[in-house]
This record gives structure tokens, C-alpha cells and sequence, in this order.
């Protein structure tokens, strides 16, 4: 392989580009929310259909349980799949965002909110926990525990003092400047 290819490929593992149809789709997402949660139960039935359509095809995409209906697939085989996991998700968000029932519910959760707001943070901080742990050696059953404990409570900590606060600050309107 030459040195530009080479550097290609390093480029392209590096870097945000795989993920840009993900970013775009919840970009997409985001529209359609705001087209249907302006038409209030116009959508509902397709949402619903949707919805079910997303969790039964992430329940098949476990690869234990599609091992079991199908045929045998080793535990790694749907994991980059990611386009097809945003779709799946976004059905559900949709749905959870834009009708009442159980997934309106269960995202409304306590839990589910309270990491909804650190989300930001928690996402930027994981990776740093688990760079640490994995130098440290823990065996892998306390590890994820471990970034899962360390990883909230540092992100609890900036969103209080970062996200919080920010999020109240009064910025120009660029329609004046411009």
C-alpha cells in the first residue's frame, strides 16, 4: 500500500466522516419532529407502527438472539452497523418524543432525564476513564463499572458548573447584526 493510500486510511479511522450520515440522519430527525409535533396526532398511528418496527429490529440485531431465530453469528457481527441502528433508534425517539404511551413514558423516566442532561458531558469524559482503567488493569466486569461511576459523577460535576450556567447566557440575535 503506498504512503498517501496510508495515510488515507489513517485519515478516514481518525476522523468524524464515518459518523457524518449519523449526525445528518439525527439532523433529519430533528426536522421531521419539529414538521409532526406541530400537527398533533396526525402521525400518531405511523409512529406507533414505526416505533415497533425500530425495537423489533434492534431486539433481532442482538446477535444472541439472531443466532437463535436465524442462524449462528458471532457476538461482533451487527456492531458496525451504524446506519441502520440510528434509523432503528430514531423510529423509537420519534415515537417516544411525539405520542403518549409506554415509550412516552418510559423515556420521561427520572433516570432516563437525568442522564439525558449530562449526556454532553458524559460522552466527551467516558473515553478518558476508560483510557485510565485499561492502564490500570482492572479485570474487564469492574471496569465498565468503574467508567460507568467515575465517568457520571465527573460529568454530573461539568454540567453543573459548565453546562448549567451557559445554557443561561443571553447571546445577540445575529438578524440585528446582519
Amino acid at each position: 500500500m503506498g504512503r498517501n493510500m496510508q495515510l488515507a486510511k489513517a485519515f478516514f479511522q481518525n476522523s468524524l466522516l464515518p459518523y457524518l450520515p449519523i449526525f445528518l440522519i439525527g439532523n433529519l430527525c430533528a426536522l421531521i419532529h419539529v414538521k409532526i409535533s406541530s400537527e398533533k396526532g396526525r402521525f400518531e398511528s405511523l409512529l406507533k407502527i414505526l416505533s415497533i418496527i425500530g425495537i423489533l429490529g434492534i431486539v433481532l440485531l442482538t446477535p444472541k438472539v439472531f443466532s437463535s431465530l436465524f442462524y449462528e453469528v458471532h457476538n461482533t457481527h451487527f456492531q458496525k452497523q451504524f446506519i441502520l441502528f440510528t434509523v432503528l433508534w430514531s423510529f423509537i425517539l420519534l415515537c417516544a418524543a411525539n405520542t403518549t404511551g409506554v415509550l412516552n413514558d418510559l423515556f420521561s423516566s427520572r433516570i432516563l432525564r437525568f442522564f439525558g442532561a449530562i449526556s454532553f458531558s458524559l460522552y466527551l469524559l467516558h473515553i478518558t476513564f476508560i483510557k485510565l482503567f485499561r492502564r490500570i488493569d482492572f479485570t474487564d466486569s469492574y471496569e465498565a463499572w468503574l467508567v460507568l461511576i467515575f465517568a457520571t459523577g465527573l460529568s454530573v460535576v461539568s454540567f453543573k458548573l459548565i453546562e448549567a450556567p451557559t445554557s443561561k447566557f443571553k447571546f445577540i440575535k445575529t438578524d440585528k447584526i446582519l
